[in-house]
C-alpha cells in the first residue's frame, strides 16, 4: 500500500491549499545503495527513472556524452546510450543537457538538438526544436519528444518539425540586454513532465503549473502553498553582482530543483534545503491534492530523480569527508558531488491522509 494513496483534501484548480496535509519524511539512514563510490561523478540533470523496466538512466563524467542505464535491483549496467567525441553529426552531441524515456528508447537533448536512440541503441531520429535558447526540458508526449517554451510547450510532429501547444513554435529572445536576461531567467526555472497525453510546465518564477493536453485548452493545477512558501523563498534569495568594469552576473537559486511522475502517476515537485525540512510535494494530477515531503537530516548533495511504491530515488554525494591536498597540506572537505544512487525509505511523519 502506497504511503500517499488518497492523500489529500481536494482542490479546484487554482484554488488555496489547506491547512495540514500529511507530511512524508525520507530516511536518509536507511535504504540501499543501487551503485556508487568516489570513482563515480553522475550528472543530476541527466537522471531519470524508467518504472517499467526497472531502470535509472544518468549520465556519468566517464563518458559525458552517453547515457547509463542501471538496474534498480542490482546496479548492473543494462544499456548504453550515444557517447563517443563530441560534435555536430548525426547522433552526436556537444554537451548533454537532459534524458527522457520514450516508448521506443532514450530520448536525450543537447543545445540545439533531441536525439532519440532505441532500446537497442540505434539512433532513430534527431530533431532541431524551434525554441530559444537551447532545451532545457525534455518529456515524450504522446511517444513523441517535447520541451517546454516559457509558456506552453513544442513537439515533434510527423514530419519532424516543431508543432506549438499553448505557446509560440520558433519564439525568439528580446535583443535588448534586459529582457533577454531576464527571458533566459524564467525559461531556465521552467520545469516539465509528461504523462502519455498530458504535458505539465511549471514556471519556475511565477510558481504557475499548467496541464497541456492535444485538443484541449491548457489547464491551471493548483500548487501546493507550503511548497511555493518555500520556492519563493530561495528565488528571494537569489542575488546579483555588477564588476568593476560593469559587468552584470546574476547568481540563481532555483525555486524548483525538479518535476517528475511517480510509478502511480502522481506529479512530484522538489526544491533544495541544504539544511532539512520540506523537500517537495507529491501531487495528484487530476485533483490537486497533495502530500508533503520532507526531509529529516541534512541532505547535503542530495537530489530526488523517481519515486516507486514506498521509496524514493535519489543521486547523492558521500556523507563521508575526504581528504584533499591544499597548498601542500591535508585537508578533510566534504564534496557535492554525486557519485552515489540509492533507493530510500519514505515514512509517514504526521498527518492523515484525506479520504
Amino acid at each position: 500500500m502506497r504511503l500517499w494513496s488518497g492523500v489529500v483534501v481536494a482542490l479546484a484548480a487554482g484554488a488555496p491549499s489547506a491547512a495540514t496535509q500529511q507530511i512524508l519524511a525520507v530516511d536518509l539512514d536507511a535504504g540501499r545503495e543501487i551503485v556508487g563510490g568516489f570513482e563515480y561523478a553522475f550528472s543530476y540533470g541527466t537522471a531519470v527513472v524508467d518504472y517499467g523496466r526497472r531502470l535509472v538512466l544518468v549520465s556519468e563524467s566517464a563518458d559525458p556524452l552517453a547515457v547509463m542505464a542501471y538496474s534498480l535491483d542490482d546496479g548492473s549496467v543494462q544499456g548504453v546510450f550515444g557517447g563517443g567525441p563530441a560534435g555536430d553529426g548525426p547522433g552526436e552531441l556537444t554537451v548533454m543537457l537532459e534524458t527522457a524515456v520514450g516508448p521506443e528508447g532514450v530520448l536525450v537533448s543537447g543545445p540545439v538538438r533531441v536525439l532519440y536512440w532505441s532500446w537497442s541503441g540505434a539512433l532513430l531520429h534527431q530533431w532541431r526544436p524551434t525554441t530559444p535558447p537551447y532545451p532545457s526540458t525534455l518529456c515524450a508526449l504522446d511517444g513523441r519528444p517535447a520541451v517546454a517554451l516559457q509558456k506552453g510547450l513544442v513537439f515533434r510532429g510527423d514530419d519532424g518539425e516543431s508543432v506549438a501547444l499553448g505557446g509560440e513554435a520558433g519564439t525568439r529572445l528580446e535583443a535588448t540586454p534586459n529582457s533577454r536576461y531576464d527571458a533566459d531567467l524564467s525559461y531556465g526555472a521552467t520545469r516539465m513532465a509528461c504523462a502519455d497525453s498530458a504535458a505539465y510546465v511549471l514556471d519556475g518564477t511565477s510558481h504557475v503549473l499548467m496541464e497541456y493536453k492535444m485538443g484541449a485548452e491548457p489547464r491551471l493545477v493548483a500548487m501546493p502553498a507550503e511548497l511555493v512558501e518555500v520556492a519563493r523563498k530561495r528565488l528571494e534569495s537569489s542575488y546579483e553582482e555588477v564588476s568593476d568594469q560593469g559587468h552584470r552576473s546574476f547568481f540563481f537559486r532555483e525555486a524548483y530543483s525538479d518535476m517528475f511522475l511517480a510509478d502511480d502517476g502522481r506529479l512530484v515537485i522538489t526544491t533544495r534545503t541544504h539544511t532539512g525540512g520540506l523537500a517537495g510535494a507529491v501531487v495528484d494530477r487530476a485533483t490537486g491534492c497533495y502530500a508533503l515531503l520532507e526531509e529529516r537530516t541534512d541532505p547535503f548533495g542530495l537530489d530526488y530523480v523517481g519515486m516507486f511504491g514506498d521509496s524514493v530515488v535519489t543521486l547523492e554525494s558521500s556523507r563521508q569527508p575526504t581528504t584533499i591536498v591544499v597548498d601542500g597540506k591535508p585537508r578533510r572537505t566534504l564534496t557535492s558531488e554525486q557519485s552515489y544512487i540509492f533507493v530510500r525509505p519514505v515514512r509517514p511523519a504526521s498527518g492523515e491522509p484525506c479520504s
